[in-house]
């Protein structure tokens, strides 16, 4: 008659079979660890992919929006508000290198920054 793992393990002294039930909950805790990394590893590979696929779909974007403007005899140029850490659309006519439109206003941008500044003297965090 043969044993299972559990039969021989019952047939230990109490104080083997207690070592011998601490190594298995430690292994089965080292495989539910491994499970868990696997399973970060594959979450954060198909964050990468989403925000890959999403720039490759923005730079599309932008390419199209650049072509349809320089049709119109106008450019746009792009920037970041150090500030407000937004960005910033200028609409320029490149016959005169003048700024026709600016999104957001200049005058919103000032007001974002001075809110942006006021909730920093309220809160000791960056919000």
């Amino acid at each position: 008659m043969e044993l299972g793992i559990q039969g021989r393990i019952n047939q230990l002294p109490a104080n083997q079979q207690s070592a011998v039930h601490l190594l298995q909950s430690g292994h089965n805790e080292a495989v539910k660890q491994v499970v868990q990394a696997e399973k970060i590893q594959q979450q954060q590979q198909q964050q990468q992919q989403r925000q890959n696929a999403l720039k490759k779909e923005i730079d599309n974007y932008i390419r199209k929006v650049l072509k349809d403007a320089s049709l119109l005899n106008r450019d746009l140029k792009y920037s970041i508000n150090s500030e407000t850490d937004e960005v910033i659309v200028k609409v320029i006519d490149k016959s005169t290198d003048k700024v026709i439109k600016e999104i957001p206003p200049e005058a919103l941008q000032k007001l974002q920054a001075h809110i942006k500044e006021q909730l920093g003297l309220l809160i000791d965090e960056k919000i």
